[in-house]
């Protein structure tokens, strides 16, 4: 008997302490090699809406769990005008909770450059996007998220070719002229073309930079490109697109995409007050509201006191209806209690429903 209800006892905590499902999000990054839009690999978003173009690569860091980790970074290689299978190359790292642009969720996600053929590149042309499991999406293809706000570049770093002694001595000696014959404004033109020409104004070289769910290492890198806050498809908090960071970490592309909210936010159970008349039923319309705009369950987690409640009937994503009928001849308030679930967690508290019964008069037998 006592071997009984231990094993009982130990089954139910397990229970117990099962968590929810967690939801999986996925986030894409593009990259464009040669920089052209004309050419490469398009995908369509028709949430958000709108289509990325012209990439030669794809990444997916594909997150989920409670707390949010990136489970997997895929990478899918444009061929004949679609991505391949995506390839794992990487994942098992949380997400940066938080800590983004103000206060956002980082996640990171890096590549192995040399394959991608980026040598001699002077820069790679980026487009973002994200979609949750409810098919909510977001798009980040501009510097400012905006229509016009023109291309995504990381600038790259490259080797200067080997002038020798001769040709060092020429190129200073051009440096000299330059300098010298120019007019202020020119010389300011004559020096950008030279750090152009060394590679000195690439934001990204020589950074050390990692994909495991730390930020610090991002400290004094602006990013790439910016997107309005609350763009996302339905307002979703996780498929809203923040900002776009890269890097250059030894032969490393890494690459950083805040985001709003990942984690999931617990659902609200709306109150409210309804009207009937004795020995008259009437239906009610439950409601309630999510953050992360899944779709609610309704249960009932205090009965009412004079009457009783039918089944209850999904009518929307966030409403539902019940049908209340008061006991007979019974007048006067009564309530009952709801909660939603979001198909992770319940509202952090129910909500009541208040009901007055306005009592009839009966005539008399």
């Amino acid at each position: 008997m006592i071997a009984t209800f231990r094993h009982a006892l130990i089954l139910l905590l397990l229970l117990l302490a099962t968590p929810a499902i967690a939801q999986e999000y996925r986030y894409f990054l593009y990259l464009d090699i040669d920089a052209d839009a004309t050419t490469g690999c398009s995908d369509s978003y028709p949430n958000a809406p709108g289509q990325t173009a012209g990439a030669e690569f794809r990444l997916t860091a594909v997150v989920s769990g409670d707390p949010p980790m990136v489970t997997q970074v895929l990478q899918a290689v444009c061929n004949g005008g679609s991505f391949a299978g995506d390839v794992q190359i990487g994942g098992g790292y949380p997400v940066a909770l938080n800590t983004g642009v103000n206060g956002s969720d980082g996640i990171e996600l890096s590549v192995f450059g040399p394959p991608l053929g980026i040598s001699g590149t002077r820069a790679i042309r980026l487009e973002a996007a994200a979609r949750t499991e409810r098919g909510n999406e977001d798009l980040l293809l501009t510097r400012d998220g905006a229509g016009d706000g023109g291309p995504i570049l990381l600038g790259l770093p490259f080797q200067v070719p080997t002038l020798g002694v001769i040709g060092g001595l020429l190129l200073a000696l051009l440096l000299i002229a330059l300098a010298w014959r120019s007019r202020r404004q020119w010389q300011r033109r004559a020096l950008l073309s030279v750090g152009l020409l060394l590679g000195i104004g690439s934001s990204v070289a020589g950074t050390a930079l990692l994909a495991d769910g730390n930020l610090s290492d991002w400290s004094g890198i602006s990013p790439l490109a910016t997107d309005p806050a609350g763009d996302s498809s339905n307002n979703d908090s996780a498929a809203d697109l923040r900002a776009l960071f890269a890097g250059l970490s030894g032969s490393e592309l890494v690459f950083r995409l805040d985001v709003t909210d990942v984690e999931n936010q617990p659902p609200v159970a709306n109150p409210q007050a309804v009207n009937t008349l004795e020995d008259t039923p009437v239906t009610i319309t439950l409601t309630g509201s999510d953050p992360d705009g899944d779709t609610l369950s309704f249960a009932i987690t205090t009965p009412p006191s004079q009457g009783t409640l039918g089944a209850i009937t999904p009518l929307t994503a966030t409403s539902a209806t019940v049908n209340y009928t008061p006991d007979p001849d019974a007048n006067g308030p009564d309530s009952f209690a709801f909660t939603v679930n979001d198909g992770q967690v319940n509202a952090i508290a129910p909500a009541s429903v208040s009901i007055n019964i306005t009592p009839v008069n009966d005539a008399p037998s």
